[in-house]
């Protein structure tokens, strides 16, 4: 299935499943009267992460944060394959559960499985903002306290999240993500903490850059969510020029196969 094929079922299903267990929620909230202290965290944290793995990244501060206030409880990610590769990155989860795109019968079992390991978590951090479905995934994961962000003053996420943020869309991102440490009274930590855990972790054997740079790596291209993100190639190519590598032999364009037809433009820009 399609990024595209994928938000389109969230907008139409999702808001008609929205409104259906909206009240459902807020009803058995108030007959069960559940405790919503979410510094309580007994055995598990589930990170909802669907699509793209930057914002991973982007959220790795605080997510180290509460790995560290909570070394001892199950942190668990789920996502589509190509974030969960961003999550081993950053060494935070014990486990990582995949939900398949590649079908609607994929996505159904996936997320039906997904839903019964991690049934009951204490607590699940939503990390996708527009999305209705994660926020149900939410919910049916029958979470004592469910967490993620809204944009709007009437938001949908109401009695489908215990813990809703605001975020501001032209806002930095991290800002809201500092928010679900703050809430969960975990210290953030340095930016030089951050990223030296992060070279322990992988292992990266780190070098002086050399003034005589003889190859660079492009990360130029982002998901199809987010395109206007991206530079063009003619932006590339300036920013390259600008930089005077003189003794530059070798550029190597990051990428996946989506990537293959703004590659081949890139390419020819460079070559210029």
């Amino acid at each position: 299935m399609k990024h595209r094929t994928l938000r389109k079922v969230d907008k139409v299903l999702g808001a008609i499943l929205v409104t259906i267990f909206r009240y459902l929620s807020l009803l058995l909230g108030t007959i069960l009267r559940r405790e919503h202290d979410i510094t309580k965290i007994k055995k598990s944290i589930t990170v909802i992460k669907m699509l793209g793995g930057g914002s991973v990244f982007i959220a790795l501060p605080s997510l180290l944060a509460i790995r560290k206030k909570y070394p001892d409880i199950r942190m668990i990610f789920v996502g589509q394959k190509s974030s969960i590769y961003y999550a081993e990155l950053t060494g935070i989860f014990d486990e990582h559960i995949e939900i398949r795109i590649d079908s609607v019968m994929g996505l159904i079992i996936s997320s039906i499985r997904a839903l019964i390991h991690i049934f009951r978590t204490d607590l699940t951090i939503d990390l996708e903002i527009h999305s209705k479905m994660t926020s149900l995934f939410s919910l049916f994961s029958c979470a004592k306290n469910r967490l993620g962000f809204y944009v709007d003053a009437l938001y949908w996420q109401r009695g489908i999240l215990t813990h809703a943020l605001f975020i501001n869309d032209i806002g930095p991102i991290y800002i809201y993500y500092q928010q679900v440490a703050g809430l969960l009274k975990a210290p953030i930590g340095k930016p030089k903490d951050v990223y030296e855990y992060l070279v322990k972790h992988n292992k990266f054997k780190l070098q002086q850059p050399k003034n005589n740079v003889h190859s660079i790596s492009l990360g130029a291209f982002c998901s199809e969510l987010g395109p206007e993100r991206e530079f063009t190639a003619m932006q590339w190519s300036k920013i390259i020029e600008a930089h005077n590598y003189t003794g530059l032999k070798k550029i190597v364009i990051l990428g996946g196969k989506a990537d293959i037809e703004k590659a081949a433009v890139l390419i020819e820009e460079l070559q210029n």
